[in-house]
């Protein structure tokens, strides 16, 4: 007998397998995100299930003001878009700008900051496309190079900061 209402319609063993085949076959807001992201990008990006490594490293290499990277306290940090909530544009244009010199081939990390758990990478060269699809998402996205030299902060706010590690 497959359960209807709950534990109370059928014996436990059939509640928990049908809980367990519900959880199976449904996608949390993660797994949605990068289901939209790989659709649109395919083969131009890479998923990786574990950010933890990832955040550690921007903590360790930035300073943090709550949840945010403190870019006052960054020297030369760039920082677009505050007063004009919501709007990326011009926090795009700087990020090329800020990436200009870079190599097209150079992997870069995207880490969300709570609705995606995981990274996206992808080569400096599909940086725009991924970020553009990322960006659909109420979320805060650091884009990094493996060593986290550098990042790059777009916040749900619609305002950005870039600049380079300080530790």
């Amino acid at each position: 007998m497959r359960c209807q209402k709950g534990p109370a319609d059928c014996s436990i063993q059939d509640f928990l397998g049908a809980f367990l085949v519900s959880k199976a076959t449904t996608m949390d807001i993660s797994d949605e995100i990068r289901h939209q992201v790989a659709e649109k990008l395919g083969d131009k990006i890479r998923i990786l299930e574990y950010d933890a490594p990832f955040v550690a490293r921007i903590e360790a290499r930035f300073p943090f003001e709550g949840s945010k990277i403190d870019w006052d306290r960054v020297p030369g940090a760039l920082v677009c878009g505050r007063e004009r909530r919501g709007s990326n544009r011009s926090s795009l244009e700087a990020a090329q700008e800020f990436l200009a010199g870079h190599e097209s081939t150079e992997l870069l990390y995207f880490v969300g900051d709570g609705l995606m758990d995981g990274v996206i990478t992808s080569e400096l060269e599909c940086f725009l496309e991924v970020l553009t699809a990322l960006l659909e998402w109420p979320q805060h996205i650091y884009v990094i190079p493996e060593n986290a030299d550098w990042c790059l902060a777009f916040y749900t706010e619609g305002w950005a900061g870039m600049g380079f590690a300080t530790k």
